[in-house]
C-alpha cells in the first residue's frame, strides 16, 4: 500500500461524539421546557382567564345591580323628602368601573390569543429543522463516527503484533478468530441508553389489574410520524393489535417531544379483555409519567394513525420517534434493526 492513514487521535472522535451527543440531549431539553411554556401560555389565554373573567363579569353585573337598587332603596324610603345618595352613587360608579375594566381585559383576550397562536405556530415552524437534525441528522452523525471508530480500531488491530498469536490461542480453545464474524458486537452507548427505557414500562401483573379508561383529549405534541418512514417500518411489522386489545400510555406521554414504544408479551386482562403489551411513554423523561393509563388500540389511532405500523412490530421491539421520525427500533436482543426510509 503507498498510502497510510494518518491518524493521529481516536480520543478526538470520541470527544467530537460526546459533544454530539450532549447538544442533542441539551437541545431537546430546551425545546421541550419551550414547548411546555407555550402549552402552559396558552391554556391560561384560552382558558384560565376567560373563565376568570367572564366569573368576574357577572360578579361585578351582581354588585352594579345592588348598587342601583340600594339607590332606590334609599330614594323611596326618604320620599316625599329627597335623600342623600352621594355615598351609594359613589359605590355604583366604583363597581361600574371595575365592571368594564373586567370587560375590557376578556377583549384584549380575544385580541391576543389569536396573535399568540400565531406567534407560537411562527417559533414551531423556524425550531422544524433543528428538530429534524435533532432526531435524524444527528443520530445518523453518531452512528457514523461509531463507524470510523471501529474501522479505526480495526485497522490498528490489524497492525498490533499481539493479534495473530491472539488468534491462535482463541482457535486452539475452540472459540472464533478476530474478525471472523461471529463473535458477539458489543451494544453502542445509544442503543444502551434506549434500551434503558424498557424498565420503565409498567409489569404485566399490574398492567392486568388497570382499569380501561378513554383517550387523553389533549393535541399530541410530537407530530405525525412521516410517510416513508410508517412504509419502511410496515415492511417489518408481523404482529398486529386488535382494535379492542389494550394499551397502556404514560399521562405526560401526550406532551412530550419524543416517545418510546415498547413491546412486551401480550396477555389475557382480568375482567376479560386482552393486553396487546405495548406501552408509550416520555423518552426524553422516562420517569415523568405523570400516571398511566390503560386504553384501547382503537382509541389511540383515533387519536395517532401514524402509530398503526409500529403496533405491528414483534413483542420484545422497542421504537423511539420524535419530530415526525423514527430514530429508532431496537429488536428483543436490544440490536438497532432501523435502517431508516429511503427520505
Amino acid at each position: 500500500m503507498g498510502e497510510q492513514a494518518r491518524v493521529r487521535s481516536l480520543e478526538a472522535l470520541r470527544r467530537v461524539r460526546a459533544a454530539l451527543i450532549r447538544f442533542d440531549e441539551e437541545a431537546r431539553a430546551c425545546i421541550s421546557n419551550v414547548e411546555s411554556e407555550i402549552q402552559r401560555v396558552t391554556s391560561w389565554l384560552e382558558l384560565e382567564r376567560p373563565l376568570h373573567f367572564k366569573r368576574e363579569i357577572r360578579r361585578r353585573e351582581d354588585l352594579v345591580e345592588g348598587a342601583r337598587k340600594e339607590i332606590s332603596r334609599k330614594q323611596l324610603i326618604r320620599a316625599p323628602e329627597p335623600a342623600s345618595v352621594v355615598l351609594e352613587r359613589k359605590v355604583l360608579r366604583r363597581e361600574q368601573e371595575a365592571l368594564e375594566r373586567c370587560r375590557t381585559r376578556l377583549r384584549a383576550l380575544k385580541v391576543w390569543t389569536p396573535q399568540w397562536q400565531k406567534e407560537a405556530d411562527l417559533y414551531r415552524s423556524a425550531v422544524a429543522p433543528l428538530n429534524d437534525a435533532l432526531y435524524r441528522e444527528i443520530p445518523a452523525a453518531v452512528e457514523q463516527l461509531d463507524r470510523m471508530m471501529d474501522a479505526i480500531e480495526g485497522y490498528w488491530a490489524i497492525a498490533a503484533p499481539e493479534t495473530a498469536r491472539v488468534d491462535e490461542v482463541t482457535a486452539a480453545l475452540g472459540g472464533p478468530a478476530a474478525g471472523s464474524g461471529s463473535e458477539a458486537l458489543p451494544m453502542r452507548p445509544r442503543e444502551e441508553r434506549i434500551a434503558k427505557l424498557r424498565g420503565w414500562a409498567p409489569e404485566p401483573g399490574v398492567r392486568r389489574h388497570m382499569t380501561v379508561r378513554g383517550m387523553p383529549r389533549q393535541d399530541w405534541t410530537t407530530p405525525p410520524l412521516r410517510e416513508s418512514d410508517r412504509i419502511a417500518v410496515d415492511r417489518m411489522g408481523e404482529a398486529a393489535v386488535g382494535r379492542e386489545d389494550i394499551i397502556v400510555i404514560a399521562s405526560v406521554g401526550v406532551t412530550a417531544m419524543e416517545l418510546f414504544l415498547v413491546r412486551g408479551e401480550p396477555a389475557e386482562r382480568d375482567g376479560g379483555g386482552v393486553d396487546s403489551g405495548w406501552y408509550i411513554g416520555n423518552a426524553e423523561h422516562p420517569d415523568r409519567t405523570g400516571g398511566d393509563i390503560a386504553v384501547r388500540v382503537g382509541e389511540l389511532l383515533a387519536a395517532r394513525p401514524d402509530l398503526a405500523e409500529l403496533l405491528t412490530l414483534p413483542v420484545g421491539s422497542l421504537a423511539v420517534l420524535g419530530g415526525g421520525v423514527l430514530s429508532a427500533v431496537l429488536d428483543a436482543d436490544d440490536r438497532n434493526i432501523w435502517k431508516g426510509s429511503s427520505l
